[in-house]
Parts: C-alpha cells; structure tokens; sequence
C-alpha cells in the first residue's frame, strides 16, 4: 500500500505540477486499495448471489463499472480546477443532461457538428470492438483486422491513423503548444 501510494502519487504529479493532477493519480490509487480492502465483501457477496465471474451480465456489470470509474478520472484529468471537476460531478448527478454535459467538458463552443459525428463514430466504435472482445476472446481487434484482405487492411490502418492525427491534434482550438505535458 505504502510503495503504490508513492507510485500513483508520483503518476499524477508527472503529469502536472497541480493539486488537480496529484488528486488524479491519488484517485486511482483509493480505487485500488478500495478494491483490496473490500476484496472479502465482494467475494462473499458474488458467493451469496451465485454469481459466477465468467457470466456475461456480470462481465458486462464490470465493464460498464470500469467505463464510470476510468471516466470519473478522465473528467478530473480534463477540468481545468478542482472546482470545476466537482461542478461537473453536482451537475451529473442533479441535473443529468449528458448531452450538455459530455459536450462541454470536450467541446469548445466553436466545435462543429462534424466534430460530434466523428466522436460519436469513434465511441460506437470502441463500443462495437469491446463488445466482440468480450463475446469472442479468442478474436482480438488485430486478428479481426489481419483476417481482412491486404487491400482492405491497409485502407483500413491507413485511414485510422490518419482519423487519429488529423482529428485528434487538428480540431477547433488547436495550438501546438497545447501539448498536454506542455505544463510540467
């Protein structure tokens, strides 16, 4: 417990000299000695229950626990105070808007319409991929796309990373000296 409070302490002061980002790696770090700690609970829990750890609800349970808690993190990473992380959290859980709320967290107000297709384009299919992962898992992403024929593939690979850099670094607001390490 003492070496990974260091360690995620440590993460999130790499990541920014900021209360904001030492309370980000400190996040995770409660998340895992929550988990450890409650360990016992959760196991007789699951035994009580008969939940057995290979069944698909509670797999998609897991993953849609892990899908909040990772996005908790990320709304914490990405406000630009404490304050503001902590607005963020009163207005999801009292006025649940998630459209407004999703948008204004990663959209400026000069974002476009496109921009919104193409996050939503981009989560449905993180969605569509973690879904055949868990239903098939002997089928990885790679495997499904080296299935595919060369021409197909490299289209494919080709157009991703071109998706990834244009749209990832170029989008509304954009300066090259907005790289997120460009605080440290």
């Amino acid at each position: 417990a003492y070496a990974l409070f260091f360690v995620w302490f440590s993460n999130g002061f790499w990541h920014g000299a900021s209360i904001k980002y030492i309370l980000y790696g400190l996040y995770y770090y409660f998340l895992m000695m929550l988990g450890e700690l409650c360990k016992p609970l959760f196991e007789k829990t699951k035994s009580k229950l008969r939940i057995k750890d290979g069944s698909k609800p509670f797999s998609v349970f897991r993953m849609l626990r892990t899908f909040v808690i990772v996005n908790i993190g990320m709304l914490l990473f990405k406000s630009e105070t404490v304050e503001q992380f902590i607005w963020f959290i009163k207005r999801s859980l009292t006025n649940a808007n998630l459209y407004s709320g999703f948008m204004g967290v990663y959209y400026t107000a000069a974002a476009t319409a496109s921009i919104h297709w193409i996050a939503l384009i981009g989560i449905t299919a993180v969605f569509v991929l973690s879904v055949i992962a868990e239903l098939k898992p002997e089928k990885t992403v790679g495997t499904l796309i080296y299935s595919l024929p060369f021409p197909v593939r490299y289209l494919l690979i080709t157009g991703t990373v071109l998706v990834i850099v244009f749209f990832g670094i170029y989008g509304p607001g954009y300066s090259a000296s907005d790289f997120v390490y460009a605080q440290f």
